[in-house]
């Protein structure tokens, strides 16, 4: 099995070959290419698991909110890649068939699972990690209104499109402002970062 390290080794090397870059910038872009091959293999096994279950479509618009949501608003990572792999995969089907077997009409679930998130929003987003900390008051604000408008769609959103796409737009927002909350950051292992210096 190729690691994907040495996949991302080897674009590096073939990039500085061609490139003058110091070596700084050349450990950006190797970590940029390990992540994203990491991520393309994490969703291609669970799109391969959602197609196999006959839940595609909804795994499909699980992962796209979910990864919205996180890049505003942020939350806990898990330590290695398989801990992410298995962390995104259960919150994903978890919401998915949460919202097949729970048949609580959306109309129910929305004010209150709106007011969780809202609160949580204000009071943690942007929720940043060590070694990937909001370094700015100013990208703080920004993401965190972000985070507020794209959480205020998705809910506007579930008003109108069937039950069951509403309630995996409802369990899926209110899973990823779980993965905000401090006692789940001691749980993870994860810390804030917070060290925005203006």
């Amino acid at each position: 099995m190729i690691k994907i390290t040495y996949i991302s080794e080897a674009v590096t090397a073939a990039i500085k070959r061609n490139i003058t870059i110091d070596d700084t910038k050349a450990e950006q872009i190797e970590y940029g290419i390990y992540m994203a091959v990491s991520e393309v293999i994490k969703l291609s096994i669970l799109i391969i698991i959602s197609l196999f279950l006959g839940i595609f479509q909804y795994v499909i618009l699980a992962t796209v909110i979910f990864g919205t949501h996180r890049s505003f608003i942020g939350g806990v990572h898990a330590k290695t890649h398989i801990g992410c792999f298995l962390m995104h995969s259960g919150i994903m089907l978890g919401a998915v068939y949460a919202s097949l077997l729970v048949e609580i009409d959306k109309f129910i679930l929305l004010p209150p699972s709106f007011l969780f998130c809202m609160i949580i929003i204000y009071i943690y987003a942007p929720a940043d990690i060590l070694n990937k900390p909001v370094v700015s008051k100013k990208q703080r604000k920004r993401l965190r209104t972000g985070g507020f408008i794209f959480m205020s769609l998705v809910f506007a959103a579930a008003l109108i499109v069937p039950q069951v796409y509403a309630r995996v737009l409802i369990f899926v927002s209110v899973a990823e402002c779980i993965t905000m909350l401090p006692m789940v950051y001691r749980i993870t292992g994860n810390e804030y970062g917070g060290k925005e210096v203006n």
